[in-house]
C-alpha cells in the first residue's frame, strides 16, 4: 500500500512540476494570440509568425528548448489561426520532451545529444516549409479554378480570428485578463492529460522498449508509431532504449520527431475540426518514419 501511495504522489508531483513549467510559455502564447488578435500595430509580428519559411524555422527552433512547452504554445496558436499547419509540424518534430535528460545522464550517450539536436531542427525547419509551400500552393490552384476568386481568401481570413475569444478586449488590462484565463483553463487540461498519461506511461513503459525492439527499417517505423502517443513516458523509453544499445539512433530520430508530448492531446481536445488533428498525427508519423530513413541512409554512406 505504501508503494502505490509513494509511486502515485512521484507521478502527481511530476506531472504537476511538468505542467508548471510549461505555464509561463502557455501564457506568453496567449498574451501573443491576444496582442496580435487585437491590435492594430502588431501587423508585422502578425505576417512573420504566418510566414511559410521563416514562421517554419523560427518554430523549429524555439521546439529545441527542454520540455513540450513551446510544442504547445504552438498548438495555441494554430488553433487561434496564426501559424499555418506546416509551421506546427516543424515545432512538433523539434521537440525533444524528456529525451534530453536521459540523454545528458549518461556519458555514453552525451555525445549524440548535438546530432540528434542538429538532426531534429533542420528535419523539422525542412518538413514545416515544406508544408508550408505546398499548402499555399494548394490554395493558390484552388482559387484559381474557383468561380469566386475571393472565397478562398475570406476563408483563410476567417480562420485567423480567434475562435475561443468571444468578446474583443479593448484594453491592455482585458488582454491579460484574457490570456490567464485561457493559460489557466488550458493548464488544468494539460495537468489532467499528464496525469492519466503518466500512469499508462508508467505501466507500460518497460512494454514500450520491448515493442522498439525490432531489426531493420521496420525499427524506424514502430518508434515513429510508439513516439505519437502523447507522454513523457514515450520519450523516456526511447531515451533509455537508445542507451541501452536496443535502438539505433534512426530509430531514435523517428521516434523522437513524432513526438510532441501532450501538446497533441490538446490539439485533439481543443481542435473543432476532429478530422485536422487526424490530419497532423499522420504526418508526425510519416515525417518521424522519413527522418530515421534518412539518418540510416546517410549514417550507411557516411
Amino acid at each position: 500500500m505504501g508503494d502505490i501511495l509513494s509511486h502515485s504522489l512521484e507521478i502527481l508531483i511530476e506531472s504537476a512540476t511538468h505542467t508548471a513549467s510549461m505555464l509561463p510559455v502557455l501564457f506568453a502564447a496567449y498574451l501573443f494570440v491576444e496582442f496580435v488578435a487585437h491590435g492594430r500595430r502588431l501587423e508585422s509580428l502578425r505576417r512573420l509568425s504566418s510566414h511559410p519559411i521563416a514562421g517554419a524555422i523560427a518554430a523549429s527552433a524555439l521546439g529545441l528548448l527542454p520540455q513540450c512547452g513551446f510544442a504547445s504554445a504552438a498548438t495555441v496558436m494554430y488553433l487561434d489561426g496564426l501559424i499555418s499547419r506546416g509551421t506546427l509540424i516543424a515545432s512538433y518534430i523539434a521537440t525533444s520532451d524528456e529525451a534530453l535528460p536521459i540523454l545528458l545522464s549518461r556519458k555514453e550517450s552525451i555525445g549524440w545529444v548535438v546530432p540528434l539536436l542538429l538532426t531534429k531542427f533542420v528535419w523539422g525547419a525542412v518538413a514545416g516549409v515544406a508544408l508550408n509551400l505546398a499548402g499555399q500552393a494548394s490554395k493558390t490552384v484552388h482559387r484559381r479554378t474557383t468561380d469566386d476568386p475571393n472565397g478562398a481568401v475570406e476563408q483563410v481570413q476567417a480562420r485567423a480570428v480567434p475562435t475561443a475569444c468571444q468578446k474583443p478586449a479593448h484594453s491592455r488590462k482585458d488582454v491579460f485578463v484574457h490570456a490567464l484565463a485561457r493559460t489557466v483553463r488550458v493548464g488544468l487540461m494539460i495537468l489532467a492529460f499528464s496525469l492519466i498519461f503518466h500512469i499508462v506511461g508508467h505501466l507500460g513503459q518497460e512494454k514500450l522498449t520491448h515493442v522498439l525492439v525490432v531489426t531493420g527499417w521496420w525499427q524506424n517505423l514502430i518508434a515513429a508509431l510508439v513516439g505519437l502517443f502523447p507522454s513523457c513516458a514515450t520519450s523516456v523509453a526511447i531515451a533509455d532504449g537508445f542507451q541501452r544499445g536496443m535502438l539505433s539512433f534512426s530509430a531514435t530520430v523517428a521516434g523522437l520527431s513524432s513526438n510532441a508530448g501532450v501538446a497533441l492531446a490538446v490539439l485533439f481536445k481543443e481542435s473543432k475540426n476532429k478530422a485536422d488533428p487526424v490530419g497532423v498525427a499522420i504526418l508526425l508519423v510519416v515525417a518521424g518514419f522519413l527522418a530515421g530513413m534518412l539518418v540510416s541512409v546517410l549514417g550507411t554512406v557516411l
